[in-house]
Order: structure tokens, then sequence, then C-alpha cells
């Protein structure tokens, strides 16, 4: 069974989960999943995470995420995309007199700290059905906004009705939610026409490989170059090699204590100094084995994931 990460870029027309499958295949293997939806018409980066590495995709939906948009302004769709059913059009008078600058101006008032709605057509769960389910279904669900933060919003040019800009933002943003707002303020509605996740989880296109060249060097039998050691899932966390005294206390997934533990590796140069709620690298000869939470209350590292068979070395 492959262990480790796929960094994969997602083509327009597949949802992740056609991806999760169609790899399942060219992998042989039912362990695989992904770190977070990607809509549909939207192409770039998506980690896909095979065997043991699975049990790390909730952790790297809370990286940072790097997209490029184009916006439409002039009408509304029922999932705020190109894709959607249209439900308004604006005045062709009023959707005239918008500027760039106005443009520019309603697009950077959403950068930093905000409360965003949801896409009705999105993925997250209202007690304990997909928004989605309920838009398919005809039935309007109040969805309270979420925090989210976007922190950079680069224009790229700006061909009224249409925008094209970069956007770096935080875990749980919808872009599609962002062109929707964008259009409300300006009072003429606006839709996502395209889009591309550049960057996640510290990859980016460049990084990248797509489904038929998987497929292609599975056939040459060279699908092991293609796939990353979960480390590289892991690298903002810093690292810890586990001692001979605390070998037995790891491989059962049982709390250590920092004299169990050597530091080897640090995120950035300096002191390594122990961070209460951390999040470690554990190491045992050489293998990654296990994150660890820090808990300083207790002077413990307490296990999170064990990435290695519990009570088994191999």
């Amino acid at each position: 069974m492959y262990q480790g990460v796929v960094i994969l870029n997602k083509e327009p027309g597949f949802t992740s989960f056609d991806v999760v499958a169609v790899c399942r295949g060219i992998f042989g293997q039912r362990a695989v999943g992904h770190t977070g939806t990607l809509d549909p018409m939207a192409r770039g980066v998506l980690p896909i995470c095979l065997g043991r590495a699975t049990k790390l995709s909730d952790l790297l939906t809370s990286t940072t995420k790097e997209y490029e948009v184009e916006l439409e302004l002039g009408y509304t769709t029922d999932t705020d995309d190109c894709t959607g059913q249209v439900l308004t059009t604006a005045d062709p008078e009023k959707l005239s007199s918008i500027t760039p600058e106005q443009m520019e101006e309603a697009l950077r008032r959403y950068l930093g700290d905000t409360l965003q709605v949801p896409p009705r057509y999105a993925a997250i769960r209202k007690d304990g059905k997909k928004l989605y389910e309920y838009a398919r279904a005809g039935v309007e669900v109040d969805m309270p906004g979420r925090p989210v933060t976007i922190y950079e919003i680069s224009i790229r040019w700006i061909r009224l009705p249409k925008a094209g800009f970069l956007v770096r933002c935080s875990k749980g943003t919808y872009i599609r939610s962002l062109c929707r707002d964008v259009g409300a303020d300006l009072g003429v509605g606006a839709v996502m026409t395209a889009l591309s996740r550049n960057a996640t989880s510290g990859f980016t296109l460049e990084d990248s490989v797509t489904l038929e060249e998987l497929k292609a060097a599975k056939a040459a039998g060279t699908l092991d170059s293609y796939v990353r050691p979960m480390d590289a899932l892991l690298r903002q966390f810093p690292a810890y090699t586990c001692r001979e005294s605390a070998r037995k206390y790891l491989l059962n997934g049982n709390p250590l204590r920092p004299e169990g533990l050597e530091a080897v590796e640090a995120v950035s140069e300096g002191d390594f100094p122990l961070e209460d709620g951390g999040m470690y690298r554990v190491y045992l000869d050489g293998t990654l084995a296990a994150l660890y939470r820090y808990d300083a209350g207790r002077n413990l590292f307490m296990n999170q994931k064990m990435l290695m068979e519990r009570g088994n070395e191999s």
C-alpha cells in the first residue's frame, strides 16, 4: 500500500470526490483522501493523501490558500458561479456606470477578518446535512456567517464587467461567496467565472501532477516517483526523535515526557522552545512515527496522530 501524498493539479469538471475515486483505481487501494474540496469548475492544487497519510487530512485543510480568480458583474446564480441557474440580471444602465475604481474598492473592502456566508451549494453541514442537499431539495437554509480572513487581494486586470485578481485567504473561505458579496455591494450582482488554486499546504502548481500523468506513470511502472513522504505535509511542525528510553511508550501511543525526546529540527533557526498546544513530529529510527501535542500544564506530549502501527515498528 502506498503511504504518502500526491500533489494533484485537478482539472475542471472533476469534483474532489471524483478525483479520489480515480486515484483509488490508479493506486489500487481504498485508503485515499483529499485535503479539502475544490469546486468542480475549478482547477489547481489538491493534495491527495494515501494510506496512513489520510489521518493528516484535517490538519491540511487549515492552511493558507492562494487563488487566481475571475469575476463577472451583472447577474447572480443559485451557485454563485457561472455554472448555476441565473436568478437575477442587472439593469444595463446601472451596470455600465460601474467604474474600475469602484470595482477595486469593493474587492479591497474584504481584506482582513470578516464574516462570510457560505454558498447555498457547499459541502459544509448544517444539522447533519450538507448545504447542497438542502439546495437540491429546494429548502432555504438560514446559514450564519463564519469567520474567515483574507490576507491579500491583488488586482491582476479589470476589463468591465469582468476582473481578474489573486486572493490569499484562510481555511473556510469561499471565493464564490466573495464574488457574490462584491456584486451585491456594487448593486449589480456578480458570479465567479474562473478559479485556479495556485497554492495550499505549502505546495504550488509547480509541484503538481495531472491525473493523466499519473495514469501514464502507472503504465510505465514509475508511480512511486510521484508519491511524497508524509513528512512533506508536516513541514510547519518542529521535529523530535524518540530516545530509546521512550520507545515502548511511543509505539503504544502513550504520552511522552520531554526527557524521552530529542529536538532534531526546528521550523526556524534559533532556540527550540516548547509551545503549549504546539504540534510536533516525532520520529523513531529515522521514520515518522506520530504527531504529538505538548501540554504545558502536565509537561507531557500527548499523542494526536499515530502514523506507525501501534505496537509494531514495521
